[in-house]
């Protein structure tokens, strides 16, 4: 008896295609076609910022560069400034046609922005850069479900309460080096359509990563955990850097997909999970493990090349990893 095969749909075929992430992004911009969005330039927002009003704008389209540095600056130091918004901002469902800029750089002076109050931009399209390099946010930042079609920037900024980016969508490259997280990180289901860096940050409360995907790699090397981090259920599509990180806490790392996963000369001072490993290469030479000698589970068992070269448990050679 022959076997009928079913033929497969057109819309299978384009999902299942490297474009998929692009026919995503179309989608929610052909969506929002049949919206109608109030115009604002971004100059009278900053003008009201200055008269120290809230700003509280929902389905609106932001025309010009919202740039804070324009909202006035004092010195610091002769080559630092720093501009203090006091009053809280939010934004829902709108699209920001020009850049979105707290940090600035005019000749010998480096110009910061500090937000007392509430950030948010929930639901949001950004299409040029975000650059808020250097940043003090000082309550809750709410970047949920928004689309960022530029390069992001957050080099260098220190946020002391939640942040939330749980669902937005990165198309270009995102700079998060040397951040301090002071609160819970939600990077929940988000997406990186290219490299993300989070290179030598600390994350001083619980870091979410689970279900996110990096279409490209993910830099998380030289970073301090001092709490729970879970990187469950997410995916790299290339390399994973974890290296010369610390885990003060309880580390999961369940389900995860990746090409590459290094996490070389980490310390890791409570529980670690490491179950369910999907990957080509997988590496924890050098690295240190105080509560328990780790159980590590991979999917594919017998193409996995996994190496755990000088690693140690109290002192002792690991010689029983599973």
């Amino acid at each position: 008896m022959k076997t009928v095969k079913k033929p497969i749909s057109l819309l299978s075929l384009i999902l299942r295609s490297k474009y998929w992430f692009w026919l995503l992004v179309l989608g929610s911009f052909l969506s929002t076609q049949a919206q109608k969005f109030e115009t604002i330039e971004a100059k009278s927002i900053i003008s009201q910022i200055k008269k120290g009003k809230p700003i509280n704008i929902e389905n609106a389209e932001i025309t010009g560069d919202l740039d804070f540095t324009k909202a006035g600056f004092y010195t610091e130091t002769k080559q630092n400034a720093r501009v203090i918004v006091e009053t809280p901002l939010f934004f829902k469902n709108c699209k920001f046609r020009g850049q979105v800029i707290g940090f600035k750089e005019v000749t010998d002076l480096s110009i910061a922005s500090t937000f007392s109050k509430n950030l948010t931009f929930i639901d949001c399209i950004f299409y040029q850069n975000f650059n808020l390099n250097s940043c003090y946010v000082n309550s809750v930042s709410d970047f949920s479900s928004s689309q960022f079609y530029g390069e992001v920037h957050f080099e260098n900024s220190i946020f002391n309460n939640p942040v939330f980016f749980n669902k937005a969508i990165f198309a270009k490259e995102c700079f998060f080096q040397n951040a301090r997280f002071r609160s819970n990180l939600d990077l929940s289901e988000s997406i990186f359509n290219q490299n993300a860096s989070f290179q030598g940050s600390d994350f001083y409360d619980l870091a979410l990563f689970r279900l996110a995907e990096f279409r490209e790699s993910l830099d998380v090397s030289l970073c301090t955990f001092f709490k729970n981090a879970s990187f469950n259920f997410f995916s790299i599509k290339n390399k994973g850097l974890f290296n010369n990180c610390r885990f003060e806490a309880r580390l999961e790392f369940e389900n995860t997909k990746a090409t590459t996963i290094e996490m070389e000369e980490c310390v890791f001072e409570n529980d670690v999970l490491f179950n369910e490993l999907d990957c080509a290469s997988f590496s924890i030479n050098k690295s240190l493990f105080y509560k328990d000698s780790p159980t590590i589970d991979f999917k594919q068992k017998n193409t996995t090349l996994f190496t755990h070269d000088d690693a140690k448990y109290l002192g002792q050679k690991l010689l029983e990893i599973k």
